[in-house]
């Protein structure tokens, strides 16, 4: 599946049939959410790559001291 199908998709449902307030009740998510957890899951992913860089520099330091 291409990057732009995943990304019309949420589960097995197309995001735009899953709109509705109804969706809700449903235990959907609207294309909202599904942004928002997107937005949050670059964010998290960001903040993981820049914590590894620093346990990475602690290591190289120690092996240097050694």
């Amino acid at each position: 599946m291409s990057e732009q199908d995943q990304s019309s998709y949420c589960g097995s449902e197309p995001l735009h049939q899953i709109q509705s307030p109804d969706a809700l009740s449903d235990g959907q998510v609207t294309i909202d959410m599904f942004n928002e957890l997107q937005l949050e899951v670059m964010q998290l992913r960001a903040e993981l790559a820049k914590l590894r860089g620093i346990v990475a520099a602690v290591d190289d330091q120690e092996v240097d001291e050694e």
